[in-house]
């Protein structure tokens, strides 16, 4: 079944896999919060496109599902 839902989020399985979570710190302004989490998650797609193939956002986080092949140095995407 993992194998499934990974295949249907487009996660090869046979790379490594490394999940990222970034907090925003909660604002007064709910609609301007939102206005942030969305161009981020825009702009995380637009420039790991090939890498991410999930990129989420929800309430004030943001979820990023990496694929790397195993030779990648994964410090140059945590940078």
């Amino acid at each position: 079944m993992l194998y499934q839902k990974a295949a249907e989020l487009n996660i090869d399985t046979k790379k490594h896999i490394l999940v990222a979570l970034i907090t925003i710190h909660s604002q007064a302004d709910l609609q301007l919060l939102n206005l942030h989490i969305h161009r981020l998650v825009s702009d995380i797609k637009s420039v790991f496109s090939s890498k991410a193939p999930v990129v989420y956002g929800f309430d004030t986080k943001v979820t990023i599902v990496f694929t790397l092949d195993p030779y990648e140095k994964h410090h140059a995407i945590i940078k």
